[in-house]
């Protein structure tokens, strides 16, 4: 496994654990992580990795985010963190050549 591979693994582990974590510490973490990571991650460093996983990951991290906002307490910067990570992984899928089903899943999930 090089490098890559690694740091994707690392970033799809940090999204699992926060979609399971209840501890508001640890989900504060979590979501800086996911936020300075995703500033980093480019889609060819995504390329290799399948479009429906990414897209799993978008709605995961999205439906957590809206789930989640008023049970844990999150402040309205932390959900605008997740929604922009989900984002953006929803904007990796397919890249240029998005089919109209995608683009609309991809205006879905943009922060209003």
């Amino acid at each position: 496994m090089d490098a890559a591979d690694v740091r994707f693994m690392d970033f799809k582990e940090i999204v699992e654990n926060l979609i399971v974590e209840d501890s508001s510490f640890m989900v504060c973490e979590a979501i800086d992580r996911l936020f300075a990571d995703i500033a980093i991650i480019n889609s060819e460093f995504m390329a290799e990795i399948q479009d429906s996983e990414l897209e799993e990951m978008a709605v995961n991290l999205w439906n957590w985010a809206v789930t989640k906002k008023t049970a844990l307490g999150l402040s309205e910067e932390q959900i605008a963190k997740v929604q922009h990570v989900a984002c953006k992984l929803q904007c990796m899928c397919e890249g240029s050549a998005a089919s109209e089903e995608a683009i609309r899943r991809q205006i879905l999930v943009s922060p209003n």
